[in-house]
């Protein structure tokens, strides 16, 4: 198996790019519906256009929610149903952007994704399995937080209570858990071409080994990514869409654009930080 070290998203700007703009492509495929959704209700008919949505209290708004409520089940369903495609069609650019980070070596576009559409199968039946486990948890954690509130509730109610968090918390820790494994499997998957069940035990075993480091590998571009989802609605705010002039639409658009921009680079870094803890910690001990 290969020892190489995977290289810094910084050397890879063309890779996250595309990652970006497939991304980009997939959120405005799935947005398309909304607007047509909207816009059905001739909101923007009047002068001041859509910017009636974004005034504040949120009159015209609750009032086109209202209207549109009879359709929203129907739409909703419609959407679960193309993001769910999407989903799985993205981890197409996803494992593109592992295999690009994976070598040092500077490879054509067409290389790359020709690699990459060979790793796929196992890359969606890994996160097939993850996203199960996820969900199993999940499950488990909301039956077991509601029989310890039920179970305490003949004491006092604050007990009751925070037993019923610290449940929550606990599967959201576990959840999260999961969802390291899964990336440092599929890591494993790009790495070392493993099949989805070895992957996700070689993720297993470098998140068990080392997962002080894993945790420190995803958190800090998270954070990172918080960080810069929070100056994003800062700037938006002090924007305000919701007074006179187009240029305040496209400007809001823009950061927008920007955030979405740097999180795929917040992302590319835990990439390459999963690769090097797979690459350090993934194979069995000889």
């Amino acid at each position: 198996m290969t020892r190489t070290r995977p290289v810094s998203p910084l050397r890879r700007p063309l890779g996250v790019t595309l990652y970006f703009a497939s991304h980009a492509a997939a959120a405005l495929l799935l947005s398309l519906p909304t607007v047509a959704l909207v816009s059905g209700t001739g909101v923007g008919r009047f002068p001041e256009g859509d910017r009636l949505l974004f005034q504040p209290g949120g009159v015209v708004a609750a009032e086109v929610a209202g209207n549109l409520l009879s359709a929203i089940p129907g739409h909703v369903a419609s959407l679960l149903g193309a993001g769910t495609l999407l989903a799985v069609l993205l981890l197409v650019p996803h494992t593109a952007l592992l295999v690009s980070l994976s070598s040092r070596e500077n490879e054509s576009q067409a290389a790359t994704w020709g690699r990459a559409i060979g790793r796929v199968p196992a890359t969606i039946s890994l996160s097939g399995l993850a996203l199960l486990a996820q969900a199993l948890v999940l499950f488990a954690t909301v039956t077991l937080a509601g029989w310890l509130k039920d179970a305490l509730g003949g004491t006092t109610t604050r007990h009751a209570d925070l037993a019923y968090l610290a449940a929550i918390a606990l599967g959201a820790c576990l959840v999260l858990a999961l969802g390291i494994v899964r990336d440092l499997g599929r890591a494993a998957v790009v790495r070392d071409a493993l099949d989805s069940k070895t992957a996700l035990l070689a993720g297993l075993r470098a998140f068990a080994t080392a997962p002080l480091r894993s945790l420190l590998g995803w958190l800090t571009p998270a954070l990172a990514g918080v960080a810069l989802v929070a100056l994003g609605a800062l700037l938006a705010t002090a924007l305000d869409v919701s007074r006179p002039g187009a240029w305040r639409v496209w400007l809001v658009a823009l950061v927008h654009q920007l955030v979405a921009y740097a999180l795929c680079f917040c992302r590319a870094f835990w990439l390459t930080a999963s690769l090097e803890v797979v690459r350090v910690y993934g194979d069995p001990a000889p």
